[in-house]
């Protein structure tokens, strides 16, 4: 848990692709391992989130993989959110928009706000607003701009505005 969070704060000073993060993500697996919580979703969030905004597509799409096989054992209904945004959001970035799409439809399918009110990173914003991006990618503007709408509609209810300027 420590390690998780020291890995936030490395975010706020030094990025989301902070060498420092890297290695607070990586100790926590470890540390995770030895307590036989080997398959932290957290953890490989963090992980996954590192590789993704470092560009490391093939390594976070792995990461990304074994977050959905993570989240399918979870009985945290915000588990699968969580991994179908983390692949399509890795979808999106290695160019496979039709794959992208479908993980987008299904975090949107299952996000319920109530889901993530104890959780740091409610993806609901975000998940609204990259679905728009890709639907705006595969000609779809009329999708794009509702799901957009509802990424501003949720930050704005969540008075958050960080996923606001996002």
């Amino acid at each position: 848990t420590l390690q998780r969070a020291l890995g936030n704060i490395r975010v706020a000073t030094g990025g989301f692709s902070a060498t420092a993060k890297s290695e607070a993500y990586a100790r926590a697996r470890i540390l995770a391992e030895q307590q036989g919580e080997a398959e932290s979703l957290k953890v490989f969030f963090g992980l996954w989130s590192t590789a993704s905004s470092r560009g490391e597509l093939r390594a976070a799409l792995a990461l990304a993989d074994q977050l959905l096989a993570i989240a399918g054992s979870s009985s945290a209904p915000s588990a699968l959110v969580t991994a179908h945004f983390a692949q399509g959001l890795t979808h999106f970035m290695l160019g496979d928009l039709s794959a992208a799409r479908r993980h987008f439809l299904q975090a949107i399918e299952r996000y319920r706000e109530e889901d993530f009110r104890d959780i740091l990173d409610d993806l609901g914003a975000p998940t609204f607003g990259f679905a728009g991006v890709n639907e705006w990618c595969l000609g779809y503007p009329d999708q794009a701009i509702r799901y957009v709408d509802e990424a501003h509609t949720i930050a704005q209810r969540q008075n958050n505005p960080y996923a606001l300027a996002t």
